[in-house]
């Protein structure tokens, strides 16, 4: 059953989401080949990396070109340049949150009484 180009399906909506997606989180991955990546990898997060591309070959490989298996590895390495960040931050379990959810503001000027 064809659908006319005006109208919309839930479907077609997920999937033009996902591509969309997927386009905004592999677009970084260009400058990373043009060769503005940032820092190398140490070894250790360079062994992460390789080892998350190999499951994306084993899952995809079949589906993916030779640009877009390069496209992802840079995809793979920018994320895990973030994540050696996040994960070198010193972090307790007694440490209080930055920021706290205020569900209402701190404003007495605007209760009567």
């Amino acid at each position: 059953m064809k659908q006319d180009r005006g109208t919309f399906s839930r479907r077609g909506l997920g999937r033009r989401a996902a591509l969309s997606a997927a386009a905004v989180a592999l677009g970084p991955a260009r400058l990373l080949a043009q060769g503005r990546g940032g820092a190398p990898l140490s070894a250790a997060d360079q062994a992460e990396v390789d080892a998350k591309f190999s499951d994306v070959v084993r899952k995809y490989g079949e589906r993916l070109s030779d640009e877009q298996k390069t496209r992802v590895r840079g995809a793979l390495a920018n994320h895990q340049r973030m994540l050696s960040r996040v994960r070198a931050f010193p972090l307790e379990n007694s440490d209080a949150p930055a920021t706290g959810l205020r569900l209402f503001p701190n404003d007495t000027a605007g209760k009567k009484g």
